[in-house]
């Protein structure tokens, strides 16, 4: 039987840190820590484990002050944004990792930011040739 995961890297504990940007496809839950499937701009699948679990009362906070649009994921959850539209526009906030676990979880589209990227592969945007 053939793996669908193909090029599935773990991350644990002390490994490496995911350097880059990904979509978080799918999240696995546990008692202490949450395992994200993240999908890279090249379609390569990492696994990427983060000590935290969804808090759903700072979630649900978070959604009576406007509909989270999405999340952002930043250096293992040191840093977390969630971003919505509110009737002045688009803000940003900063959230706790167990608040943008749970709303990743309640479907808000999430995305992982790690490390430091020297150069973007897939960016749309190219650089003009001289």
């Amino acid at each position: 039987m053939e793996d669908s995961m193909q090029g599935t890297e773990t991350h644990p504990r002390g490994a490496r840190q995911f350097v880059g940007t990904a979509v978080v496809a799918v999240a696995s839950y546990g008692p202490e820590s949450t395992v994200l499937q993240l999908v890279t701009c090249t379609g390569e699948y990492v696994a990427y484990t983060v000590e935290d679990v969804p808090d759903h009362a700072s979630a649900e906070e978070l959604q009576r002050s406007g509909l989270p649009l999405s999340v952002k994921i930043q250096e293992s959850g040191k840093q977390c944004w969630a971003m919505a539209l509110t009737s002045v526009g688009p803000r940003r906030k900063e959230v706790t990792l167990g608040a943008a676990l749970a709303l990743q979880q309640a479907g808000v589209h999430a995305v992982v930011e790690g490390g430091l990227q020297a150069h973007v592969p897939c960016s749309a945007h190219s650089a003009p040739v001289h």
